[in-house]
């Protein structure tokens, strides 16, 4: 193959070349302006109009722009341009790992053109543009800081081409690397923004949860005082009860906190393989004096060989949120049944929490059900709207999905999703 590969020929200088090259020079600066000044959300749109325009320049039928992975032995087709108008031009591939990489180690020089691949040796690599139709090719790779990142195919689909001129080849080199570097500026912005953005999301949750926790702490050190000061006038069962709530819902209030910068801080913690059906189990005996009290009917569904890679602490204060839930608003007089059940499906794994009781009225909350500070049934006096918030946060902090699904007086369905990892 290496007798095939050859540097771009180079043509005469002449008055002609020397216009055409005023037109090259004109479209590469059209196209760094555009590369400059287009928002990120046009990062498609301004790279296919610039490989329309150069390959119209350059008289070839079709242009690609391939991402390079030496290391992973992989190669993406990022973006093409084909004459859509010519029946005998169509849409191309991505070009394989080895035709790549046996272009790029086999020739010295930057850039490689084969000017007639029916000469090439009957190989994979010939085989492999036939295949795409391409009868010539010219091969630029794209390098950052010495390191091969990508390349630009211009190809010529319909009858060969014997050579190119040294303005056209300087031209597409140095349309390559405003490429590259247009690509690698982009995807730093898209970077920066999505930063930002989260940013920005986590300091709004962030003083929505400082808020509320600050209202409900204040409020129950504002109930302790006023209990002792009942107490300090003489003993009474329901004062003690009135303190046993309060003293629960303080409690409650500070272990939020505590999550929240822990998971502020989950780089620190470490994955381990968690038995689901033993965990809810556990939680189940933890609880098992109010659920008797209140003749719960719980049934744990989930085979025994589940296993799922997670931060255990978090999946235990999901769990238990989700599951204390089901026993203060999901239990009436109607039904008190409670199913804990999961589904596997190719790609993820759900886990659902499913109660027959008072129900959320979606049409009211649904836009907050997952937001800090929501109240779904005040009547119990005992909510703090941090549990759904807390849950969401830690679930997504491994990587998970949650989901509600309710319909008021009928019941609620809790979904916990969990990719699948490769």
């Amino acid at each position: 193959m290496s007798s095939l590969l050859s540097s771009v020929k180079k043509g005469s200088i002449s008055i002609e070349s020397q216009y055409a090259g005023a037109s090259y020079y004109s479209i590469l600066t059209k196209i760094s302006s555009r590369f400059l000044n287009d928002e990120l959300d046009n990062i498609k749109v301004s790279i296919n109009d610039s490989l329309k325009e150069m390959c119209l320049q350059l008289g070839a039928d079709r242009m690609r722009i391939h991402e390079y992975h030496e290391e992973n032995e992989l190669c993406i087709l990022l973006h093409q341009w084909y004459k859509k108008n010519e029946p005998s031009i169509c849409e191309a591939k991505t070009l394989s790992f080895e035709l790549v990489y046996r272009m790029i180690s086999d020739v010295t020089n930057l850039s490689s053109f084969i000017s007639d691949v029916d000469q090439l040796p009957l190989d994979s690599v010939k085989s492999e543009l036939k295949s795409q139709q391409i009868k010539s090719i010219l091969f630029v790779p794209v390098q950052l800081k010495g390191k091969y990142i990508g390349f630009i195919s211009v190809e010529s689909v319909k009858k060969t081409r014997d050579v190119y001129e040294n303005y056209e080849l300087a031209s597409i080199e140095l349309f390559a690397n405003m490429v590259a570097n247009f690509l690698v500026q982009s995807k730093d912005r898209i970077r920066l923004e999505k930063l930002i953005e989260k940013t920005t999301v986590q300091n709004k949750r962030h003083t929505d949860f400082s808020f509320i926790t600050s209202h409900n702490i204040r409020a129950s050190v504002a109930n302790l005082v006023a209990i002792t000061d009942l107490l300090n006038n003489g003993y009474s069962e329901s004062y003690m009860k009135m303190l046993q709530d309060t003293v629960s819902k303080l409690n409650t209030s500070l272990l939020n906190v505590n999550e929240i910068l822990n998971e502020d801080h989950n780089e620190l913690l470490k994955r381990s393989e968690c038995k689901i059906s033993r965990l809810l189990n556990r939680l189940i005996v933890a609880l098992s004096e109010v659920i008797s009290e209140n003749e719960i009917d719980i049934e744990n569904r989930i085979p025994d060989d589940l296993v799922i890679n997670v931060f255990p602490g978090y999946l235990d204060n999901v769990f238990y949120q989700l599951l204390t839930n089901c026993i203060k608003y999901g239990v009436n007089d109607e039904s008190k049944k409670i199913v804990i059940k999961s589904k596997n499906y190719k790609n993820r794994t759900v886990i659902s929490f499913v109660d027959y009781g008072k129900g959320i009225d979606l049409s009211r909350y649904g836009d907050r059900i997952f937001e800090v500070g929501s109240r779904f049934h005040t009547e119990s006096g005992m909510e703090n709207g941090l549990g759904l918030f807390v849950a969401k946060k830690q679930i997504e902090s491994l990587g998970g999905d949650i989901e509600l699904h309710s319909e008021l007086n009928k019941g609620t369905t809790v979904k916990i999703i969990f990719p699948k990892e490769d």
